[in-house]
């Protein structure tokens, strides 16, 4: 098995490229055949339809008004995905200065956002299904890894979530690439320990899952598998460093010891729910006072999101 990968690394690189050839022009046909029946012609899933609709994400007003100072201050979940959001609104603003984004027209900013949120989702598709591919064919015949990647493609659980417009998608990804680059360092110690610290430090700015503990683990995981001491120093001060710093960084501003406050409420309100009743059933002033707070920023204090049809009540402390 490891004979035929030996001889046939310029077969494995081309069929890679099949595959991810294959999964973006797979997404982009799908998504082209059902849009007519999207939203807005352009929103797949009525309850969820745009990036400003899901609870963690800041609002793309503040994206576009104040980028650095929305994202220093957010506490409902890790920045990654508002950072994707912040320089595409920064790039369209630039890019087409005549729509005037930076001066009004939020919906239609929003809706280029989507959009290019849509088409970077489709090219992780097709990167994805070449990733299963070749780590599949680093263990298994080409022909059956060809099979398994495309099938995966077909899945609709995969063709779901790549058109879904929050970090599910990508935070997949990220995973897969991490087990995957500890498989290789076991199998080839010979590889650098940089691709392994990039994937991790994404995944600790994506999802809130993968905290600091996580470090811990996966250095064991590399001492259990004999990488070499100096790798795994690297690795443990270049993660270490980082993230102890961002998390420094969250308890003087916040007062917690992890990227997410792990609250799918904002500070005074800001969240939006389309099932919102669900919320306020839990809240006892259902008048939902607004809260002027004139020192905080205001991606903090914010009542309302472009696409909100609620705003929820105070439950997360300044400190």
């Amino acid at each position: 098995m490891r004979n035929e990968q030996i001889q046939h690394p310029k077969q494995k690189t081309i069929i890679s490229i099949f595959i991810f050839v294959f999964g973006v022009l797979l997404q982009l046909l799908l998504q082209q055949r059902f849009r007519p029946y999207a939203l807005e012609n352009l929103y797949y899933f009525p309850l969820y339809p745009s990036s400003e609709t899901m609870m963690q994400t800041v609002s793309i007003e503040d994206l576009r008004d104040q980028p650095l100072e929305s994202l220093w201050n957010i506490h409902i979940q890790p920045p990654a995905f508002d950072f994707i959001r912040a320089v595409l609104a920064r790039f369209w603003v630039l890019a087409d200065p005549k729509s005037h984004y930076g001066e009004g027209n939020l919906l239609a900013l929003l809706h280029k956002v989507d959009q290019s949120l849509y088409f970077l989702w489709t090219l992780f598709y097709g990167i994805f299904g070449a990733l299963i591919f070749y780590w599949l064919a680093e263990t298994t015949p080409i022909k059956f890894a060809t099979i398994c990647s495309i099938l995966f493609l077909l899945h609709p659980a995969s063709i779901f979530y790549a058109t879904l417009l929050d970090s599910t998608f990508i935070s997949t990804f990220l995973i897969t690439w991490t087990f995957y680059l500890i498989w290789k360092q076991q199998v080839d110690p010979t590889k650098p320990i940089s691709y392994l610290v990039f994937a991790v430090l994404a995944l600790f700015f994506t999802r809130s899952i993968f905290q600091w503990p996580f470090i811990g683990v996966l250095i064991l995981s590399l001492a259990f598998i004999k990488t070499p001491v100096r790798k795994i120093a690297i690795f443990t001060l270049i993660c270490s460093t980082v993230v102890f710093a961002y998390l420094g960084k969250q308890y003087s501003q916040f007062g917690i010891f992890s990227v997410s406050s792990f609250t799918g409420y904002n500070l005074t309100k800001s969240v939006d729910m389309r099932i919102s009743q669900t919320y306020w059933s839990k809240i006892p002033d259902n008048a939902a006072p607004k809260y002027k707070i004139p020192d905080l920023p205001i991606v903090l204090t914010r009542d309302r999101k472009l696409t909100g049809l609620e705003i929820l009540i105070i439950c997360f402390i300044w400190n």
